[in-house]
């Protein structure tokens, strides 16, 4: 297996793409749902909106905390490179956890057509785009060392 190196601003890069790609395949969805499919709404729906009002909740608590239990176990690695990868996982649950609900709330909004499903869907999009990954976030949440920080700021310095 070949290994490829990164610079930091390389693997911002990926990152960033990583988390618009799950954001816009969201609201690509959103929009394919309504305005292309436009379901009809059905009158007993309320159990679904209670579901999903639930869920959503439970899922953004969990992953918050599971973000912060996962970075705080990789503060503790001895190099940068595992620093990294450690939050770049981390990072991936994280987007992983705010978009489930998202597309969970879409789906039953195809199936009953209440629109307050759709509402829901946007506000966990709306969250997980709020949660990009910056350099600045980065370097605070690894709490990176003074030499660590003068590595990932280097534009030429290999990281990973």
């Amino acid at each position: 297996m070949e290994t490829t190196t990164q610079t930091f601003n390389q693997y911002l890069t990926a990152l960033r793409i990583l988390h618009g790609a799950m954001v816009m395949g969201l609201l690509m969805f959103m929009v394919i749902i309504h305005f292309v499919l436009q379901p009809e709404q059905e009158d007993d729906s309320t159990l679904f909106v209670n579901l999903m009002v639930g869920f959503m909740v439970i899922c953004i608590a969990l992953s918050y905390w599971l973000y912060g239990q996962r970075v705080a176990a990789v503060k503790t690695e001895p190099n940068l490179s595992a620093k990294l990868a450690g939050y770049r996982s981390a990072s991936i649950v994280k987007f992983a956890l705010l978009e489930g609900p998202s597309l969970a709330a879409l789906v039953f909004y195809l199936v009953s057509g209440n629109i307050a499903l759709l509402g829901i869907g946007a506000l966990g999009a709306v969250v997980l785009a709020i949660n990009h990954p910056t350099s600045v976030k980065i370097k605070t949440d690894l709490d990176l060392s003074p030499a660590d920080t003068a590595r990932v700021d280097n534009p030429n310095e290999i990281v990973m």
